[in-house]
């Protein structure tokens, strides 16, 4: 049997136990609203409304799986740090397999399953109905307090209508605080931005920085833009550079093999002109160049006679033309 199909079987085995306890639990506890450590500007620490009689809203699938694990790893009464064991619980659910995390999602769908059968049968209750009146009485109070200037941190009863208590003077004073108070928290608590008058987080500001964002993301996109127009130049001209240095090399390559050839050449002259002396002294063959173009129109059919053809083929034959070193 497979590790998923013994934790399934396992939890589902003490599915009714671990669920009657919920219920059991859920009941008994009654919610407390949390207050913000830090109150904001306005100084205000309103609790959140909360239904102690509604069912209690279901578990995810990670928190099945860190009560069924949680007390493999000790708790804080047992000298364990509490952060410590957090973050093994963490560890070890980033490490199962979706096969292996299926049995806790199981559990909570099953679990999400029953609490919306729960709530639409409380939502026909009594219970449900004075919360929701209670609720609106009380959004409407908080309303009313802080159309009226009240931000003391202090609870106050939210089941008396300040509107009917106070009296006129009262009202008048509290609103005269509340922007006295305003004013001064505008002046010295809002920041600004530096060199302008802008406050932060006002609408100005807001649409500073966007239009400074804008600005920086164009920056950017050209940024990019020359970066990419300044690599291809350097590929192009790492390129040119190999280019240049080939047809350098082939250059060279080229006048060495052409100092080579004007050299046998002249040698094959001198070995000519030796061998036609006779013909060269009849027929003014003064340069190498007339002694080509003579030899040129021999080949060509245009001799004088056939004894000087005869004569030049018998000692060209009769030379050594040899390549020199």
């Amino acid at each position: 049997m497979s590790t998923a199909a013994v934790v399934k079987s396992e939890i589902n085995s003490s599915y009714d136990s671990q669920s009657s306890l919920y219920s059991e639990r859920s009941r008994k506890r009654r919610y407390k609203g949390k207050k913000d450590k830090k109150p904001g500007i306005t100084g205000r620490t309103w609790t959140k409304v909360e239904d102690p009689h509604a069912p209690r809203k279901p578990r995810s699938g990670y928190v099945h799986f860190l009560s069924s694990r949680r007390s493999k790893y000790g708790t804080v009464k047992q000298g364990c740090d509490q952060k410590s064991i957090n973050v093994a619980l963490a560890a070890e659910w980033q490490s199962l397999t979706d096969e292996q995390r299926q049995p806790f999602l199981d559990l909570a769908n099953k679990e999400r399953e029953q609490y919306e059968i729960e709530l639409k049968a409380y939502e026909q209750t009594d219970h449900y109905r004075e919360f929701v009146a209670k609720k609106e009485q009380i959004m409407r109070l908080r309303k009313q307090r802080r159309k009226l200037g009240v931000s003391s941190p202090e609870e106050f009863d939210e089941s008396m209508d300040l509107e009917e208590k106070l009296s006129e003077d009262t009202k008048k004073r509290l609103k005269n605080e509340g922007k006295d108070k305003n004013a001064g928290l505008n002046l010295s608590a809002v920041p600004t931005l530096p060199n302008t008058n802008i406050s932060i987080f006002s609408t100005e500001f807001l649409e500073y920085n966007k239009n400074r964002e804008s600005q920086l993301r164009s920056l950017r996109r050209e940024i990019s833009v020359a970066e990419a127009e300044k690599d291809a130049m350097q590929r192009t001209i790492a390129k040119m550079q190999e280019n240049n240095v080939a047809l350098e090399s082939q250059i060279a390559h080229d006048k060495k093999i052409g100092k080579e050839a004007d050299h046998i050449i002249e040698c094959w002259m001198r070995v000519l002109r030796g061998v036609m002396s006779e013909t060269i002294k009849e027929y003014g063959l003064h340069t190498p160049e007339e002694t080509v173009e003579f030899l040129t129109k021999l080949a060509d059919g245009e001799a004088p006679n056939e004894d000087v053809l005869q004569a030049v083929r018998e000692v060209i034959h009769s030379a050594s033309f040899h390549i020199p070193k």
